[in-house]
């Protein structure tokens, strides 16, 4: 009896498997130091930082022990425009450009963008701070069936790789339009601390893609986050940072 029992439970924990599998939903790229591509989290963020220019760049080499280990990269530009002691606000304009390789297939993303800023103060000591962003790009997805092997290609005895895969593919590589908003608060006291926190939206439009017949509609992304610096001492200065994100249902 436990034996049959231990083979029941394996075999609903094979089903429980294979149900999850059946929902699965792809991700945007996404980083551990994600305060390290703040443009990709928030367009808000754009122009939100103390100096004049801002360049930014992380890369991220996953699952090296697979055949082939997945690769991101992101990188952005951005700066302040028409700031002035008196003014009430200012603008601000950058870019921001992502690759994503993956897998065997090479399955790939490649987007760039421009984000547009405007921030305004709040309060006449200016230590508290709205921004509204824009950011509209481009993104191309491409895939290389050549890497790939089908059940097909084995004739019973051995793989041909000149034999016919029997799959439909229509297409090697789609580009959409991508919209992507933000707003941001931020608040700066130099004596005692320092708090920022924004909630951004990926795929505004909705873009839809597919690479068959059928279309899937990249549904949109939220993310929000969280910043609180604390002065300790005068060379001392603490900062904790927390985000969230989720995609339709995933978070």
């Amino acid at each position: 009896m436990k034996l049959i029992s231990k083979k029941i439970s394996k075999l609903l924990f094979a089903a429980a498997c294979c149900m999850i599998c059946i929902n699965v939903v792809a991700q945007d790229i996404h980083f551990s130091q994600f305060y390290c591509a703040p443009l990709v989290i928030n367009p808000a963020k754009t122009g939100n930082f103390n100096g004049d220019y801002r360049f930014t760049g992380i890369h991220r080499n996953q699952w090296k022990s697979v055949t082939v280990p997945y690769k991101t990269f992101s990188g952005s530009f951005d700066m302040r425009i028409n700031e002035a002691e008196e003014s009430k606000g200012f603008l601000s304009a950058g870019i921001v450009f992502n690759n994503d390789k993956a897998g065997d297939s090479d399955f790939g993303l490649t987007e760039g963008a421009l984000s547009v800023a405007y921030s305004f103060y709040i309060d006449k000591d200016k230590k508290n701070m709205i921004t509204a962003a824009l950011q509209p790009g481009f993104a191309q997805k491409s895939i290389n069936y050549g890497n790939l092997t089908f059940d097909s290609q084995y004739n019973g005895d051995v793989f041909d790789p000149s034999a016919p895969t029997n799959e439909p593919f229509n297409k090697l590589s789609i580009t959409y339009f991508d919209i992507n908003t933000g707003l941001h608060f931020r608040h700066v006291n130099e004596d005692k601390f320092a708090l920022s926190s924004g909630i951004g939206m990926q795929h505004l439009n909705k873009p839809e893609q597919n690479f068959f017949s059928d279309k899937v509609t990249l549904f949109p992304r939220y993310a929000f986050d969280l910043n609180l610096g604390i002065k300790a001492s005068e060379r001392i200065f603490c900062s904790s940072i927390f985000t969230l994100s989720n995609a339709g249902e995933i978070y």
